[in-house]
């Protein structure tokens, strides 16, 4: 039996689009198991950082946390048992409170001497990360900041600033 040979753009396009549905069609089933979730993203984004995978690999992957991070109204279904807070909030709140072992590893990977992302592939994460910031809250930025070494804490301060400058005012 020949089995076919997938290259590793072609892995994480598959792979991508496989989350994507799964977080649109079983969302409440699939983010109660953040930390499923989480290594399915944290095996998305390594590969980024090589310089196999390309810009269309990055808005594929910052569609996922955006998705995650910044749901549509109509992508989470609102639980009748609390009425006074919208099912989209819930939803960012949840986000807020696993995603930053995202950003963590994106920053740690972005330290790594053997990094290999192309400039665009970097902007274009950065859309996602500043969604992911967005749902953290000033608080969880914090947290995550503290449990930084110093050359975490520079990059992240730095991913800060530009979300602020840019990415903030613009809705992510």
């Amino acid at each position: 039996l020949s089995h076919p040979r997938f290259s590793p753009a072609r892995t994480h396009t598959l792979l991508t689009s496989l989350l994507g549905v799964l977080l649109t069609t079983h969302r409440l089933s699939v983010t109660s198991r953040a930390p499923l979730l989480n290594l399915a993203l944290l095996a998305l984004l390594a590969p980024l950082f090589t310089a196999e995978l390309g810009v269309k690999h990055a808005e594929a992957y910052t569609r996922l946390l955006t998705t995650l991070a910044d749901p549509a109204a109509t992508a989470v279904r609102a639980s009748t048992s609390t009425p006074l807070v919208s099912a989209t909030a819930k939803a960012k709140r949840q986000a807020g409170a696993h995603l930053p072992v995202i950003v963590g590893a994106y920053v740690k990977l972005s330290l790594d001497p053997n990094s290999r992302m192309q400039l665009a592939v970097r902007e274009e994460l950065k859309r996602g990360l500043w969604t992911v910031f967005s749902a953290m809250g000033a608080e969880g930025r914090k947290v995550l900041g503290e449990e930084m070494d110093r050359s975490g804490r520079d990059v992240l301060r730095g991913l800060i600033g530009e979300w602020v400058r840019f990415g903030k005012w613009k809705g992510n």
